[in-house]
């Protein structure tokens, strides 16, 4: 995966409570649900309510402490006039 800046970051996650085998099955799971959710139009803060929804259910346990990102409204609104102005 690329950052913002074009670096490679490789990340290696260790969940205590699941095994590579579960692993790669959230992470199936996930981008199956990722694709409903994007064949359905949606946005890239729903695709995090998404990915929060799969999370939880798999049992990990920072779903309920981590937020969702969220636009303020002022973002909100820059979106929608980008978006509505051409």
């Amino acid at each position: 995966m690329a950052s913002p800046e074009g670096l490679s970051v490789v990340i290696d996650l260790e969940v205590p409570h699941m095994d590579r085998t579960e692993i790669e099955r959230f992470y199936g799971d996930l981008l199956f649900a990722l694709g409903e959710h994007a064949q359905k139009g949606g946005t890239a803060v729903g695709a995090a309510a998404v990915a929060k929804r799969v999370a939880r259910g798999y049992g990990l346990a920072s779903v309920d402490r981590l937020p969702l990102p969220r636009l303020t409204r002022a973002e909100r609104d820059e979106l929608t006039d980008r978006t509505y102005r051409g």
